[in-house]
């Protein structure tokens, strides 16, 4: 589990000394694991680099786990809604550990998904999601997550720990957060809040999009709309 661990926080292929370095691991251990979860079609191996990526399988695991969960039959009614008023890409995202993963996403048709899909993981610095997630931490949960390491992903990365605490009080008071290309360049996101009883942060609702289809000047009103779409489940998860 551990071994599988490591590729939910990481989008490149892994071999057995990234994974040994990152569990402080033996290699052979490793390797035997390794050699385990290839032999179940759980991973496949890359015969050029000979390193070690996700099959298929877990895809569809995945995909049975968000039915299973009800959790597309609570919001996926929400998510199209949203969608068909906004034209774009719209997901349920949740937070694990040091990072969002998107549980579930709906496109328009003959739409690019992009970065929005079942099981894409994202760092919570430099994505709208993980920014809500961000502005509502206690301060210790807070603290432990901006001393995480911040990679820069395009120019437009905030990696500043003090930057991105200067911003929490504004993405709480305006209600929604911004990625502006900060993960992917050509890619926009805004997310909102969506609280449970105890008016904790249950999830991010994020609509996406190439920043062709998606000015700044809409970003207010995207948050808007996705606000009143998703007002009846406020405070009620």
């Amino acid at each position: 589990m551990e071994v599988l661990t490591c590729f939910a926080v990481s989008e490149a292929e892994l071999g057995v000394t990234e994974i040994a370095q990152m569990l402080k691991m033996n290699k052979s251990t490793v390797f035997n694991t390794l050699l385990t979860l290839a032999q179940c079609g759980i991973l496949v191996k890359n015969p050029i680099s000979n390193k070690y990526y996700p099959s298929l399988f877990m895809l569809r695991l995945s995909h049975n786990a968000v039915v299973r969960s009800g959790v597309r039959n609570i919001f996926g009614s929400y998510l199209n809604t949203l969608m068909q008023r906004t034209r774009k890409v719209c997901s349920y995202v949740i937070l694990d550990r040091s990072q969002v993963l998107c549980v579930l996403s709906t496109s328009p048709e003959g739409y690019p998904q992009e970065e929005s899909f079942p099981g894409q993981s994202t760092p919570l610095y430099c994505s709208s999601a993980g920014k809500i997630f961000l502005a509502y931490m206690s301060d210790d949960a807070l603290d432990a997550a901006l001393s995480m390491p911040m990679t820069g992903y395009t120019s437009l990365t905030i990696s500043d720990p003090g930057i991105l605490r200067q911003m929490l009080p504004e993405i709480r008071e305006q209600g929604y957060a911004i990625d502006n290309m900060e993960h992917t360049y050509g890619m926009r996101s805004v997310a909102i809040p969506l609280f449970d009883t105890a008016h904790e942060v249950h999830a991010a609702i994020c609509v996406s999009s190439p920043t062709t289809h998606f000015s700044l000047e809409t970003i207010a009103e995207t948050a808007r709309i996705a606000e009143e779409t998703f007002r009846p489940l406020q405070g009620r998860l």
